[in-house]
């Protein structure tokens, strides 16, 4: 089966060819609730085959990933899963509310105990202490019991980071929002992404490096 298609451009009255690119397909992943219950040849690109562990063979039939950008099949919990997740921990002063109960599909809502707080996943072995300004971790909106009676994602990887404040890009440089979570303040941090060139820091005692140009990308740090 060829898997090439043809990109046909037209040469435009101007002289120059129309802009054309080609997009790479990929199939939408999975439900979280299959988290860790299949294995891909491809990840979702086109031309994947994934299987599901289940005991049952018919059950473990490739699903593939077609040039439609669609699955030959929908992903099914295999028969007879039974049980529930564990009740999340309230640790890192993350809370849960679980409407749905602990079931296998039930999502429950993570939320700070001390506002104004985000819960995120940071990587293991790092905590809110140990936290640098340019990790930018993921915001938490819920977490699912899988196939597995397993919480996807794992709620001891779910910390909350002080929120950002609605003040970016208002030319006052915030140091509680000079980092990549809050997109280093909207550029109010570094003379090169500002349009005035002059730094204002909104703090005034700005002693420690919290003020500087901390964005990697800016032209002060290249």
């Amino acid at each position: 089966m060829a898997l090439s298609k043809l990109l046909k451009i037209q040469c435009l009255e101007s002289g120059n060819w129309e802009q054309g690119s080609c997009i790479p397909v990929v199939c939408e992943p999975p439900s979280p609730v299959f988290e860790g219950m299949y294995v891909c040849t491809n990840g979702f690109k086109l031309g994947s085959q994934c299987v599901l562990n289940c005991k049952l063979a018919s059950q473990r039939m490739p699903i593939t990933c077609t040039k439609e950008g669609l699955w030959t099949e929908e992903f099914k919990l295999c028969d007879n899963l039974q049980g529930e997740c564990p009740p999340p921990p309230e640790k890192n002063l993350v809370e849960y509310k679980c409407e749905q109960g602990y079931g296998i599909g039930a999502v429950c809502r993570p939320s700070c105990i001390i506002p104004p707080s985000d819960p995120v996943i940071l990587p293991e072995n790092i905590t809110t202490d140990t936290m640098e300004h340019w990790m930018e971790p993921t915001k938490v909106q819920n977490i699912v019991c899988t196939g597995r009676r397993r919480w996807h994602p794992d709620p001891s990887l779910v910390h909350c980071i002080q929120s950002c404040e609605p003040f970016q890009a208002d030319g006052w440089c915030d140091t509680i929002n000079n980092r990549a979570y809050c997109q280093y303040d909207g550029g109010d941090c570094c003379s090169s992404t500002l349009s005035s060139k002059k730094v204002i820091p909104f703090a005034a005692d700005c002693e420690q490096d919290e003020c500087t140009c901390r964005d990697p990308k800016a032209e002060e740090n290249q």
